[in-house]
């Protein structure tokens, strides 16, 4: 009895291989005839993927590439007869292939019960991949233009993956498709930097480096990359080695001077200013930066000094005559403070005249001439009315007040 029972279910169990392979030949036998129910066909494998006793062969695999390969090329054809095709359907089913042919090729290359390893489709398979790959680049393009870029990275990514892979990269590769394959690298991580909140455009453009394709875009998108999301560690890293790596660039320079003055790292912000007067020495913004720097450093003499070089290079720089007049205006109110500790009322005024309002004096033509060259910004306004106010110039006094308050 137990010998009858056990017949029947190994019957059964073959039945049941039996039936899931005869769906993986009629889906492989649709899809072959003239007007194949491409419907039909995927339902079937669909059933063979799932189905334990056949989920793991790697005929079903390749069926399901080659069902999936036949939709694609159906859909790419119309292009060749002056039709549109279905670029959704078309490209849907081109990802599809590549990712079940995958699946078929690692299990076709499997060693079997007696270790031998002895492919039925993988050739097949790598002769389709390679066939197709510049068609990721189309559905790469397609989806970017579609402002899908999530889609778009994915193509592209897949385009690098098989492009890289010596199994399913063309066989008479040239240099010229390597250079393809970088440019879509490149294209890859612009395509995920417009992914929100995703980490894959700096792995994107971190795999870039030292690849000498658009290295100065690369380093700039990286930089950008790590400000985003607020890595301000990696964002300095890469700005110096920016720096370091592209010298004639000014963007990692001064970039950096900005980093290192929020940081209120001084010392650092000079090392960068320097190198950025010694490369373009004729820039008054550099010279107002650097006075900058010093007047942190409280090295007002030499702060002055570069604002004044500023201004000699570009008359029109307000905002350098304006620090000239700050420097000025900070050192009279220093002085004004000191005088309202003078308890006697006689030296409290020889103090005022002799002392405070010179240095409000020294600041005032230099406010006028920022106020001058940018009549509406309020900070060039209200410090001159201070100044107005000091040097008891009543009648300006109220004009500026008037423009103020408007």
């Amino acid at each position: 009895m137990k010998k009858v029972l056990l017949s029947a279910a190994i019957l059964i169990s073959a039945g049941s291989v039996f039936a899931q392979s005869k769906f993986v030949n009629k889906a492989f036998n649709e899809v072959k005839v003239e007007n194949p129910n491409f419907d039909e066909a995927r339902s079937l494998i669909n059933q063979a993927l799932e189905n334990p006793e056949t989920k793991d062969q790697a005929k079903t695999w390749y069926v399901a590439g080659f069902v999936e390969n036949k939709i694609f090329e159906a859909e790419r054809n119309k292009q060749f007869i002056g039709k549109q095709p279905d670029q959704v359907k078309m490209y849907e089913a081109l990802v599809k292939t590549y990712d079940y042919y995958t699946k078929a090729f690692e299990l076709d290359n499997m060693p079997n019960e007696k270790g031998k390893v002895k492919p039925k489709y993988s050739k097949d398979i790598q002769t389709t991949l390679r066939n197709n790959l510049n068609y990721l680049v189309n559905a790469g393009s397609y989806y970017y233009d579609s402002k899908n870029y999530q889609g778009s990275y994915d193509m592209f990514d897949k385009f690098t993956t098989y492009g890289s892979n010596d199994n399913f990269k063309p066989e008479t590769q040239t240099p010229a498709t390597d250079s393809l394959n970088l440019q879509i690298m490149f294209y890859k991580g612009i395509a995920a930097s417009l992914i929100p909140n995703s980490q894959l455009a700096i792995a994107s453009y971190e795999n870039m480096k030292g690849k000498n394709y658009q290295e100065l875009e690369v380093y700039k998108y990286l930089s950008t990359e790590y400000l985003n999301i607020k890595d301000s560690a990696n964002f300095a890293k890469v700005l110096e080695e920016g720096a370091i790596k592209f010298p004639e660039d000014p963007y990692f320079s001064q970039t950096l001077i900005n980093v290192y003055l929020n940081n209120e790292d001084y010392d650092k912000a000079m090392v960068y200013i320097n190198e950025a007067i010694r490369q373009e020495p004729n820039q008054a913004q550099f010279y107002d930066l650097k006075g900058k720097i010093l007047e942190f450093k409280k090295d007002i003499p030499a702060a002055l000094e570069n604002y004044k070089k500023a201004t000699e290079i570009d008359p029109g720089y307000a905002d350098a005559w304006a620090n000239i007049g700050v420097l000025y205006y900070n050192a009279a109110v220093e002085e004004q403070d000191k005088a309202t500790q003078i308890k006697d009322t006689k030296a409290y005024n020889k103090a005022m005249a002799d002392v405070v309002r010179p240095k409000y004096q020294e600041a005032l033509p230099y406010m006028q001439k920022a106020q001058a060259l940018n009549p509406e910004k309020r900070e060039y306004l209200v410090a001159l009315r201070s100044i107005y106010y000091n040097l008891r110039m009543s009648e300006e006094f109220e004009k500026i007040e008037a423009i103020i308050n408007q």
